[in-house]
């Protein structure tokens, strides 16, 4: 697999991660009539505005990320790492990682690659999505097959900011 460098484009407001801002990374794949009824998991969340959103809107929404959250109403935040999520199994129905995923997914590391993809795996549902930016369509692939889950990608979106990166929405199929 080739280990890749990322950085975050020179434009990215690091301070707000909510709605209008992701979805121009996510595209289609971030819509809230499809979430609706829902439970999402944003890995990663930062300050979690995404979250905060999503729950303004009715949807059952849940923040991971390695730092406690200590601002106000940031509704259902649990301090945790991607590879060892504090999370039963399958629970989720959509996951989203915005610059957070691949430093676990591309690490060099393979256990922690591993560790990573496969928890994805074990907290979502069956049928569930995990939509992960930015991410090599390729990489993604080899992991999966590495892996062997029961796992596909289901769509790519190519995002032009500071250069090409990519949306990858992965489904579990079992």
């Amino acid at each position: 697999m080739k280990i890749i460098s990322l950085s975050l484009p020179k434009n990215y407001p690091v301070t707000d991660n909510g709605f209008k801002t992701l979805k121009k990374y996510y595209g289609d794949m971030l819509n809230v009539s499809e979430l609706t009824g829902k439970t999402v998991l944003d890995v990663g969340c930062g300050t979690s505005p995404f979250v905060k959103e999503l729950r303004g809107n009715g949807i059952n929404a849940v923040s991971l990320d390695v730092q406690k959250v200590n601002s106000p109403n940031t509704g259902s935040h649990i301090q945790g790492f991607a590879n060892q999520m504090p999370f039963k199994d399958k629970v989720f129905d959509c996951i989203y990682s915005t610059f957070s995923i691949f430093t676990y997914l591309f690490t060099g590391n393979s256990k922690i690659q591993n560790n990573a993809l496969e928890e994805i795996y074990r907290v979502l549902k069956p049928g569930g999505k995990a939509r992960l930016y930015p991410v090599v369509p390729q990489d993604i692939k080899e992991l999966i097959k590495k892996t062997k889950l029961p796992m596909k990608i289901n769509k790519i979106n190519s995002v032009h900011d500071q250069g090409e990166h990519f949306t990858v929405e992965i489904l579990k199929t079992k």
